[in-house]
Formats: structure tokens, sequence, C-alpha cells
């Protein structure tokens, strides 16, 4: 479960700015307010959030550029605390917004997999358990003993995606579907998808494909200049945003 409560998220962009750099500053972003004084100049990135998440829902996070999606993600990853309000989270939070993270390139595959298991809150124990799985489906082979820097970013993609998708979370934090390109890999790593989603209590996956969010998805949340201008079923919420984007 999810509660967020008058929540505000700030950024402090910097110091003192020259004039010009103000203007453009202004000109150029579209998402939450921008205020200003005579030292520093802060960006309000979400603003008076209030939602109950509840077991079982599905949401999509939709909006322009700007509109606080990935501010919004990073929130319920913990990358981010708010600046004002309350955030509660009962559960085990998994983020794939920088699956790469923690990617050394002179380790071996091998090395790596307990790397980004360990930095996603995975015990020695529980790595030792899965990595026989782990290996398997990556279809790596003798690759996991090698330094990932000869891979090329489809194996790479091959063995982030499987360690991640090993690892059991009761809320996910997905910004766009974490996927594969390799035709040969795409089924089995889809079917793999699918259950790594359904044994999750909650999922948070913001995307630019209506298709996907209608496939995964019973839940959404509109948002809009760093606010919640709506949220509900998905398919009202998809159409409210569609017909509200015909007279911008």
């Amino acid at each position: 479960m999810i509660n967020l409560k008058n929540v505000d998220l700030e950024y402090i962009v910097g110091g003192v700015y020259s004039q010009s750099f103000k203007n453009q500053l202004f000109n150029t972003l579209t998402g939450g307010k921008i205020v200003q004084n005579k030292n520093f100049i802060t960006i309000k990135a979400l603003n008076n959030l209030n939602i109950n998440i509840e077991n079982g829902q599905r949401i999509g996070l939709i909006g322009a550029n700007g509109a606080g999606k990935t501010s919004f993600l990073k929130l319920i990853a913990g990358i981010y605390q708010p600046t004002s309000g309350e955030l509660n989270i009962k559960g085990k939070v998994l983020s794939t917004i920088s699956p790469y993270c923690g990617v050394e390139p002179d380790a071996t595959g091998i090395e790596n997999i307990y790397t980004i298991a360990l930095l996603n809150g995975l015990k020695k124990q529980d790595i030792k358990n899965k990595i026989d799985d782990i290996c398997d489906f990556s279809e790596l082979g003798d690759y996991l003993y090698m330094p990932t820097r000869v891979y090329s970013s489809g194996m790479l993609t091959r063995l982030v995606y499987s360690v991640i998708t090993s690892i059991d979370a009761d809320i996910l934090v997905m910004d766009e579907i974490i996927g594969v390109n390799d035709a040969t890999f795409i089924e089995k790593s889809s079917q793999r998808l699918r259950k790594f989603i359904d044994k999750s209590k909650i999922l948070f996956l913001a995307s630019h494909s209506e298709g996907i969010l209608r496939n995964v998805c019973n839940k959404c949340i509109f948002l809009k200049n760093g606010s919640i201008e709506d949220y509900g079923n998905i398919e009202d919420i998809l159409n409210k945003y569609n017909q509200s984007n015909k007279f911008v």
C-alpha cells in the first residue's frame, strides 16, 4: 500500500544566475512551477499530491514531457524524498529506471550479476540460489566469464534483464517496459516479464505507448505541471488525456 498526502517535490537549480540564463530557463522548461529569488532558482516538480494506492493496482503514468512522470517514479523509488508532505510505502520497492546502474565494464558477467543483484537488495545467499536460473536464462554461456566491456549492447541487455526480472518485489517502478531487441530472445523474455510484473502487488509504469499501458495497467494517473490532473480507470483517463490534447 502507498499513501501520499500533500506531497511536494522541489529541485534547487543553483545559485545566482544571469538574467539571460533565467530567461532561457523559463523559455525551455515546460514542467513544474519555476520560482526564483535573488539567490537561487527552484523548480516545483511535484505539487500537492494526494493519493492512496492499494495492492493489485497496475498504474500507468501519462502526461506531456515535463509533467512530472519521472519525478513521480523517482519519488516512489526512494531516489528523491518529498520536500514537504507525507509519503508512506509498505513493501519492497524495485526500480528499473536505471537498470544498468552498477555495471562494471571490467568485471565479468558473473561478477556483474552479483553487483546488480546486491544493489537491488538481494543477499548473497539469495543470489547463489538464483544464479543458475539467471545464467541459463541469459543464454550468454562462456561470455559470463568474460568482462562485460566485450559484450554487445544486446548481450549486456540480456544480462541485466535476466538479473532484474529474477528479483521479487512488492512494488515495481518502471520508466517504459524493459525489453530486448534480439528476435530469438523476445518471446521468452516477454513471458518472463509478464511473470515478473504479475508477482508484484503494485506497478507504476510510465510509457508513451497507449497499447502497452492498456495491456499492462488497470489504473492511470494523468499528471499535468507536476500535479495529478485525474486518476482512475485506464480507459477513462486515457480518453480524457487524448481529448485534452485535441485543444492544445
